[in-house]
């Protein structure tokens, strides 16, 4: 039997415990679970066949190991109680934090089956016995029996396929925050701590990483404030790729990351310390970022935000293999608007960043952010850093506005942004004539087909303004296919709003965000797309060329028409 308790009422001092990180699966019936009105009897005790399988395999697990307690979330909050829950959610990443260790279990899908018993490796199918004559030649009389475990590649293509908890979105954390992990992969075990990791079979190396070592490691984890910019693109890359049960989670699940990323993306002295938040956060009012800038942001880090916005969707299918995602390419923005446009948990798609190089890299920003008028409203006072209820930026930048079109498209590269929804194609044109493709953040209807008369006019990757296609003209076209008036530039209804320039080794790129008018509130904007127009190198060895890299930069076309204006974006 085993026993639900309140640490802070039933023990004296911290005890060393384990966390449980599992799927519960899609058969919950008869699943042993606390709720307002068994609490009680759970405090008394809870047969140790009534829990599912794999709770009882953890219990088998903490007991050879010699830890008395376990955290198993289906036991430890209130499943009907949403109070309870938010209050818990909210110390989510704490918990497995601050954990001894965390039991992983990858297989199976089901909490029913359990993780204990046989695995892959070893079966005999999987190993070859051989003798050595090793013993001889050591005066000893007999031969020594080994065993091996044969590797081929049919069978690490199995090693190294998703497990279910690894494509649950409240899982990354779970292994990536404990100080140790014991995996149970259905293959092996595993293990993973803060300096080493290694597995049964020894083909974990660290050409191979593990996720949490891969992440702590790759993604600058306890290093500096430029390379956890990175890291936490990274993590969000990843983690868009994983499935939501409940998609209203989308950034609670990962609000313990949030905390430890954000010791370096918060704080000028590398700590994370909630007393630097401003208190209208902590009550739960309106989100004022301080001037220095030390805000986060529906997912988004102010101290990088010209980068972090720089962020593009796709329908999971050119993700093959790489997106455990299941989402119709139908699907827009979530309807209770869990996070404003201008952020990636706004979708239910995986996201990308746009590639920036590796190498001689330098950055310019272009917008100037108004910290007193650009901020978050946490849907929960108790977690500041999960879903918002209202959200928005207030930026000035360079604005220059267009038209956008969506024309069809057979597909092609997918390294190209503006063919993320198959079949189309985006496009952005100024009145200038300035036209540049663009990837939008959901699919959109197509408004140029094949064979259509205006298809011409914007299907082609030259200047329309080039005298052999001279139709364009200041904002319309004089070959009265396109349907373009200059009445419809009083009051456009896109515009492409500039937000860097990065210098790099293989030229220079200015990348913006394509914004809508919004239909819900007059006078603001709302994200809809990203767009990146590349332009030939730059030699900027040194401050004097990078700066003139950036003057002649600032003279490209995307801003020949722009001006500067203040853009408020929810």
């Amino acid at each position: 039997m085993v026993h639900l308790l309140e640490p802070a009422q039933s023990l004296s001092k911290p005890a060393p415990y384990a966390s449980l990180s599992y799927c519960w699966g899609s058969d919950l019936d008869g699943i042993a679970m606390t709720t307002k009105s068994n609490k009680g009897a759970h405090y008394d005790g809870i047969l140790l066949n009534s829990l599912p399988r794999t709770v009882r395999d953890a219990v088998l697990v903490c007991q050879g190991l010699g830890i008395r307690y376990l955290w198993v979330d289906a036991l430890c909050i209130v499943q009907d109680d949403s109070n309870d829950w938010q209050r818990e959610a909210a110390q989510m990443g704490q918990i497995y934090l601050n954990s001894h260790i965390t039991i992983a279990a990858h297989a199976p899908a089901s909490c029913q089956e359990g993780f204990l018993g046989k695995q892959d490796y070893g079966q005999r199918s999987w190993q070859r016995e051989f003798w050595t004559e090793f013993g001889t030649h050591c005066g000893r009389s007999k031969r020594r029996k080994f065993f091996i475990r044969m590797c081929t590649f049919a069978r690490m293509q199995k090693f190294d396929k998703p497990s279910a908890l690894t494509q649950r979105g409240w899982t990354l954390q779970e292994t990536i925050l404990p100080p140790r992990i014991l995996h149970y992969t259905g293959a092996e075990m595993a293990w993973e701590c803060n300096t080493r990791h290694f597995c049964e079979c020894g083909h974990v190396s660290e050409d191979m990483p593990m996720v949490k070592t891969e992440l702590s490691h790759r993604s600058s984890f306890h290093q500096g404030t430029e390379l956890a910019v990175d890291g936490w693109m990274q993590l969000i890359e990843r983690y868009s790729n994983r499935g939501l049960t409940h998609r209203s989670d989308k950034l609670v699940a990962i609000s313990g990351l949030v905390q430890i990323y954000g010791a370096k993306l918060c704080n000028s002295n590398g700590g994370y310390d909630t007393a630097k938040l401003p208190n209208s956060i902590k009550s739960g009012a309106v989100q004022k970022p301080p001037s220095h800038g030390s805000a986060y942001l529906a997912g988004l880090f102010r101290t990088a935000l010209q980068r972090h916005l720089l962020w593009y969707t796709g329908d999971p299918r050119l993700y093959s293999g790489k997106s455990n995602l299941s989402i119709s390419p139908s699907n827009h923005r979530a309807s209770n608007r869990r996070a404003p446009t201008w952020s990636w948990a706004s979708v239910d798609t995986p996201i990308k960043y746009l590639p920036l190089s590796s190498e001689s890299q330098v950055e310019r920003s272009h917008i100037v952010v108004h910290d007193g008028e650009s901020f978050c409203k946490p849907l929960f006072a108790e977690n500041p850093v999960e879903a918002v209820s209202v959200g928005e930026l207030l930026l000035e930048g360079s604005m220059v506005p267009v038209r956008l079109i969506i024309i069809e498209q057979t597909p092609g590269s997918i390294y190209d942004i503006s063919e993320n929804w198959p079949g189309s194609v985006s496009f952005v044109r100024s009145r200038n004539g300035w036209t540049e493709r663009v990837s939008c953040d959901v699919p959109r209807d197509l408004e140029f087909r094949k064979g259509d008369p205006r298809y011409n006019c914007w299907d082609r990757n030259h200047n329309p303004l080039d005298p052999e296609y001279s139709c364009w003209d200041q904002g319309y076209c004089r070959c009265s296919e396109c349907n373009l008036e200059k009445e419809q530039w009083s009051e456009p209804q896109f515009c492409c709003l500039k937000v860097a320039t990065y210098l790099e080794s293989v030229g220079t790129s200015i990348y913006f965000l394509l914004l809508e008018r919004s239909e819900a509130i007059a006078g603001v904007w709302e994200r809809v797309g990203v767009g990146v127009k590349r332009y030939g190198s730059v030699d900027f060895e040194d401050d004097d060329n990078a700066n003139k890299g950036f003057t002649e930069a600032d003279k490209m076309e995307f801003v020949e028409d722009a001006k500067i204006e203040k853009l408020r974006i929810i």
